[in-house]
């Protein structure tokens, strides 16, 4: 993909493992300035994971995390394209033919649907990408996933991250 800046891309990954998307107002106070100063032409937000191990999570105030970072993003940023990243399928156990997802994991997925519409961001269905519910065991049968049920192997990621940019391509050359 042609950058309206010139060649190739840049990518600046502020993720940290183990985050989740509530932690933002946790990072160093320059956060945004840094990402405005990067005049990004798309901002990802992969979150999610994190979120859905948590059985006590509170769905409304995830809802609201996300649309509050994605207004600051905006804010600084207004130029900036936004693509929220769905939390793949995800199990905590790998019993039975499919194992046993996250105990939250549909909910923070509707969450971050549900404000992808809302907010009017792009969504990349990671867990649809994968081939939908109960797709994580077959993806650690073919070594795409590590054996915990939650990471991913390089060639997992590297799929990943080509089904991303084959989806955004796709959706520059229809404009």
């Amino acid at each position: 993909m042609q950058s309206p800046h010139g060649g190739g891309a840049t990518v600046s990954a502020a993720g940290i493992n183990g985050a989740t998307l509530a932690q933002t107002g946790r990072w160093r106070n320059g956060w945004l300035s840094d990402l405005q100063a990067s005049r990004p032409d798309i901002v990802a937000l992969a979150f999610g994971t994190n979120e859905s191990t948590n059985e006590k999570l509170d769905v409304a105030q995830a809802h609201a995390t996300l649309v509050n970072t994605i207004s600051a993003i905006r804010n600084i940023a207004p130029q900036a394209a936004i693509l929220i990243i769905g939390a793949p399928d995800t199990l905590v156990n790998h019993a039975g033919a499919c194992g046993t997802r996250t105990p939250n994991l549909d909910a923070i997925q509707q969450v971050q649907r549900r404000v992808a519409s809302q907010m009017r961001t792009l969504y990349f269905d990671w867990q649809q990408a994968m081939g939908g519910n109960c797709s994580m065991k077959r993806w650690m049968q073919e070594g795409l996933a590590r054996s915990d049920g939650v990471h991913f192997s390089a060639e997992g990621y590297s799929r990943t991250g080509n089904a991303i940019f084959d989806g955004l391509r796709d959706l520059g050359e229809r404009r």
